[in-house]
């Protein structure tokens, strides 16, 4: 365009200078014009809208060019829900996705250390979903809580209350990066907490009442059996459960049996307060009928 406007001047000081050339030379240099300032609102878009987005999105790689954001000191804040005091096996899911009703692993792959991110909406369902979790369980204690000595009560009500999440990607747990599952962890300076894959958000946009049973099951960690005797609690809470699942009380917290006991027992307890939708494995032996029962039970 520069070079067209100095053929012009050229043109006008040797007075060669006619109309037909002045048009044809005015119309190139607005073709020129308008392509640039076309170009030049494109680019500015791109950066407009990239920046919106950035906004809305947490980067929270190890990595020296992204920002590590840290689980909050502060226990969770619960939100005011209300549920129902009274909770038996009519809650129990029967219908699913899988294959006549059963439920499947429900894991999705994630991303790298170096590529985790998620933005504000889909970190708050996952949120949204642990505070139910946290609520179901919460609100069955209270129903139950004539069954358990004051001090019992309270240890358990306190564990639910103050447990954190963790947001993705885990340092601790690098391998949760590449999947889409959770686990409670023991952090020997953060307590206890739950650490959550990338790719467990991709579960919670696309399946809510398998995340919200996933989470309430991480969470009913915190209350089995092995973990209570961690606290002190005194009180067998779940020695007619377990006995019903025929595990041997002597064995249930002997070494490479705390996640069996723990699991069986989270596992009933988050199937009759967060149906999965799915008929889960464990209850396909008619004889776990009556466990489960212990569990949806009136206080």
């Amino acid at each position: 365009m520069i070079q067209e406007f100095s053929k012009i001047k050229a043109l006008r000081k040797r007075g060669s200078l006619h109309a037909p050339s002045v048009q044809i030379m005015r119309g190139t240099i607005k073709y020129y014009l308008l392509g640039a300032i076309v170009l030049s609102l494109g680019i500015l878009g791109y950066f407009v809208i990239n920046r919106w987005e950035a906004s809305r999105t947490f980067v929270t790689s190890i990595f020296k060019t992204e920002t590590v954001v840290q689980p909050s000191p502060s226990p969770e804040p619960l939100p005011s829900l209300s549920f129902p005091t009274e909770i038996g096996p009519k809650w129990v899911g029967s219908t699913g996705k899988s294959p006549g009703g059963r439920c499947i692993p429900a894991e999705i792959r994630g991303e790298s250390l170096s590529q985790s991110s998620f933005n504000s909406d889909s970190w708050t369902k996952v949120m949204n979903h642990f505070h139910a979790g946290k609520n179901v369980l919460l609100t069955w204690l209270e129903a139950n809580r004539k069954k358990y000595s004051p001090r019992t009560y309270e240890v358990m009500k306190e564990r639910v209350s103050v447990l954190k999440i963790q947001r993705p990607p885990i340092v601790e747990d690098p391998d949760l990066s590449w999947r889409g599952i959770g686990v409670f962890a023991l952090d020997s300076k953060k307590g206890e907490m739950i650490r959550i894959g990338s790719g467990f958000l991709v579960l919670a946009e696309e399946d809510s009442k398998r995340s919200k049973f996933e989470l309430t099951r991480l969470i009913a960690q915190v209350w089995a059996p092995c973990e209570l005797q961690r606290l002190g609690v005194t009180e067998n809470v779940w020695l007619s459960l377990l006995q019903c699942l025929k595990m041997n009380e002597e064995q249930i917290c002997a070494e490479g049996s705390f996640s069996e006991a723990g699991w069986a027992v989270s596992t009933l307890l988050a199937t009759v307060l967060s149906p999965p939708g799915c008929r889960m494995p464990i209850l396909e032996k008619e004889e776990l009928g009556s466990c489960l029962r212990q569990i949806g039970g009136k206080s």
